[in-house]
């Protein structure tokens, strides 16, 4: 039974070493170089122009007017990558034809056009919204009611910031209120402190009553219940241990992660005709992921996007090449970072998963 999960990532990450106050200096002057280009604030005009949506159409003048007929709701992100773009993810138990898209500064200031995105543009990349967790990675299953908008970037865009304004309409002419978000074109890197590789010290989940805090090479496992053919019920225990986890992030704003699970498998079949567990196997399973890495310092986020994916389950190799200006967003999340330790802390729907990383 495969239980890879869905994930992606790639390229060649660097090891670096400081060796003088001269490189140390060179570093920081870089570092106050990115920031100071992330705060540059976009004209909505050269913004909307370097804009690349599949599928829409850019008019002229005014978009029209809501009527406020309609609810939706954006899953917020406030921040995109350089020659990548960005995803805007929103949900909406309406009939939605389509969206209506306007660029602006932060002072409000719009774009001379706008955006008509029909809804047969959405969701136009599969791109899940996915975060790191045991069993590889955990696909966050969102609502049918969840589209996606991929925006993509000329080269000519460059780090800085600008707003957008959506809303949705129907076939029936309402439209909704609009909704504001502004974002942070960010250029790889941003952090000199995260440059180095990382090591997982702790992994910790908190999910419906259950705790789990562990080390590599600690076995730890599930409550599950498997549903036999005969209809009764059989309560049991599945099984993992992280044998290897770690993150290098390099100066040229490229990552390489790379994890390694073994994890307890089950002949089902079997075991739901008997209702006893059958066939105990362990499953080696490794994830290599490469790709690009942003830290907005404005907020402490942590943004990274991967463009290629490994997976080797049981010596059963697949790869994923999504390449560059095609990049999926791994995840955008504020971190902890503080001398030797780096934390990744994942909330969702009452689960907690906080990965404890040193160096």
């Amino acid at each position: 039974m495969k239980t890879l999960k869905i994930i992606s990532l790639l390229f060649l990450a660097l090891s670096l070493s400081y060796c003088s106050n001269e490189e140390e200096d060179d570093s920081e002057e870089q570092e106050q170089d990115v920031t100071e280009q992330e705060n540059i604030i976009h004209n909505p005009n050269t913004v909307i122009d370097a804009l690349i949506i599949n599928g829409a159409n850019k008019i002229e003048g005014n978009a029209p007017l809501p009527t406020g007929n309609l609810s939706f709701s954006i899953e917020n992100t406030s921040t995109a990558l350089i020659n990548e773009g960005f995803n805007i993810s929103f949900n909406s138990s309406d009939n939605l034809a389509g969206a209506y898209l306007i660029i602006s500064d932060i002072d409000g200031n719009e774009a001379s056009s706008y955006f008509d995105i029909p809804e047969s543009a959405f969701n136009g990349f599969t791109s899940p919204t996915i975060s790191i967790s045991t069993s590889l990675i955990k696909e966050n299953n969102r609502g049918q009611s969840s589209s996606d908008i991929i925006i993509n970037f000329l080269e000519s865009l460059t780090a800085g910031k600008f707003c957008y304004t959506l809303c949705v309409y129907d076939n029936n002419g309402n439209i909704s209120q609009p909704q504001t978000v502004c974002i942070t074109i960010q250029a790889l890197g941003g952090n000199n402190d995260l440059i180095d590789k990382w090591f997982l010290s702790r992994f910790q989940e908190n999910y419906d009553g259950m705790s789990i805090d562990v080390g590599l090479n600690e076995e730890f496992c599930y409550s599950e219940m498997l549903y036999c053919y005969n209809g009764n019920t059989l309560n049991f225990e599945e099984c993992e241990t992280i044998t290897e986890f770690y993150i290098d992030f390099s100066e040229d704003g490229i990552y390489r992660l790379f994890l390694k699970i073994i994890e307890d498998d089950y002949d089902w079949e079997a075991s739901q005709n008997s209702c006893t567990i059958v066939g105990e196997l362990q499953y080696n399973y490794e994830y290599l992921s490469e790709g690009f890495w942003a830290f907005n310092t404005d907020n402490n986020r942590l943004f990274m996007a991967s463009y290629y994916n490994y997976y080797n389950e049981n010596g059963e190799i697949e790869e994923e090449f999504l390449g560059a200006g095609n990049a999926q967003l791994l995840f955008d999340i504020p971190i902890s970072l503080s001398g030797n330790t780096f934390v990744l802390n994942f909330s969702d729907g009452g689960e907690q998963l906080i990965y404890t990383f040193q160096k």
